[in-house]
């Protein structure tokens, strides 16, 4: 029994050991400051979700680089954005897309479900602080654990090869291009009902939460910050959150510029879906949309 003890005791000490190594060289090597280094020409920064990421093609838009992620929450967009613009002091602009589905109590899904935490934690857990790493856990502990484990094995390649998740690019995710739209009718469907059904909105709290925060950071740094809604196709109702979604720019962001161009004219070839735009929806937009902030 006694063998048996020792045995154990030097195992749990041996893998105590080899998790606390791993923490701290992932900590110590994974985004190192020179790894999130932009070349100086780049000074407007676009961030968000699928909207932007796909919206806003770098390659018509001057001196900007666009690291919007589908699937990303602001908690997430404001610790990248953090690291991204404390060493890059060029930057003097930063886009944040706010669209009327990242005020919506789904969003917190984002945040903490099963499936985010598993990609997310393993992206950029190195750059999240206490609190927002006991957020996960106190909202999602099995998830957090298993995805905090699994990111432990799965980032040792990043030591040594890539090491970074923040600039995968530099310009527009490429997608791809369609001439039809591709709405999906049952889901136009729902939301006309929703609002029809006098839709009772929850809020996702945290998202907005972090969303402020990217806003303050960007202001304590005296950096210029812009809230913009990139376009729709006209199909896709916003009816039923659109009064939620302006009293909380009004309550929230009084003091933060607005750009909206939800309603920016795009021929239906030029949209993925109806909330995405493809490749040649995006050339369209990104050359107005350049020519909108650089005049």
């Amino acid at each position: 029994m006694k063998k048996f003890c020792k045995d154990v005791s030097v195992f749990l000490f041996i893998i105590t050991t080899i998790v606390v190594v791993d923490v701290f060289l992932q900590k110590t090597l994974l985004f190192k400051d020179n790894n999130v280094k932009l070349t100086k020409n780049y000074s407007i920064l676009i961030l968000g979700h699928s909207h932007p990421a796909q919206a806003y093609d770098t390659n018509y838009i001057k001196n900007t680089i666009n690291m919007a992620t589908a699937g990303e929450a602001y908690l997430y967009t404001y610790f990248k954005a953090k690291k991204v613009i404390d060493n890059n002091s060029q930057i003097k602009k930063v886009f944040v897309e706010f669209t009327n589905n990242q005020i919506e109590k789904g969003m917190d899904n984002w945040i903490w479900d099963d499936v985010h935490l598993q990609y997310r934690i393993k992206e950029c857990w190195v750059l999240l602080d206490n609190e927002a790493l006991q957020l996960l856990y106190n909202k999602n502990p099995t998830g957090f654990i298993n995805a905090f484990s699994k990111s432990l094995f799965d980032n040792l390649g990043r030591l040594f090869v890539s090491k970074n998740a923040i600039i995968k690019r530099e310009g527009i995710h490429k997608i791809g291009a369609t001439d039809e739209i591709s709405i999906n009718n049952k889901q136009l469907s729902k939301l006309k009902s929703r609002k029809n059904l006098n839709y009772d909105l929850e809020i996702s709290d945290y998202n907005i939460f972090y969303l402020q925060k990217i806003v303050k950071y960007c202001q304590d740094k005296h950096i210029e910050v812009c809230l913009i809604r990139s376009p729709m196709h006209k199909n896709y109702d916003v009816s039923f959150t659109e009064h939620k979604f302006k009293e909380i720019l009004r309550t929230k962001f009084k003091n933060v510029e607005w750009l909206d161009n939800k309603d920016f004219p795009i021929p239906d070839k030029g949209f993925q879906d109806s909330e995405h735009l493809n490749s040649y929806g995006a050339k369209i937009y990104s050359q107005y949309f350049n020519k909108q902030i650089n005049k």
